[in-house]
């Protein structure tokens, strides 16, 4: 069962991967707005379950709640140092000023896919306690 939790983290970051590099190119970005939402959510999915498999492959004897803030403190932090770097192509292109309302709503959509990934990986027992 490990492996398959492996392949979908894999299959899930190489969609992620995919989906940002044609929309970045193409300008999707700007043209469909809901897309940054769903890719954050999505990238909140695959921190975590990249957090969990991390956590299957150096096991540690912790119990199920602070595993759980773990994983989400990895997301805000991944999901930080990603607005900083949002911030920096905007401000180097002079695309957007800086939104405080659009950070803190990316942040949120990152930490609701993180704790998305953590019931499905529970539900379908993808880790061990």
């Amino acid at each position: 069962m490990k492996y398959v939790f492996y392949s979908v983290t894999v299959i899930a970051a190489v969609i992620l991967f995919t989906v940002h590099m044609i929309a970045d190119r193409d300008s999707l970005y700007f043209k469909i707005w809901w897309l940054d939402i769903l890719m954050h959510l999505w990238g909140g999915v695959c921190v975590a379950l990249t957090a969990l498999v991390a956590y299957q492959v150096y096991p540690r004897t912790v119990d199920q709640i602070s595993l759980w803030i773990g994983v989400v403190l990895v997301v805000l932090v991944v999901g930080s140092f990603w607005e900083l770097y949002e911030v920096a192509l905007n401000n180097l292109y002079n695309i957007d000023r800086f939104d405080l309302v659009d950070m803190i709503s990316d942040l949120i959509n990152d930490t609701l896919g993180a704790l998305a990934a953590l019931f499905i990986s529970k539900k379908l027992y993808w880790y061990a306690k």
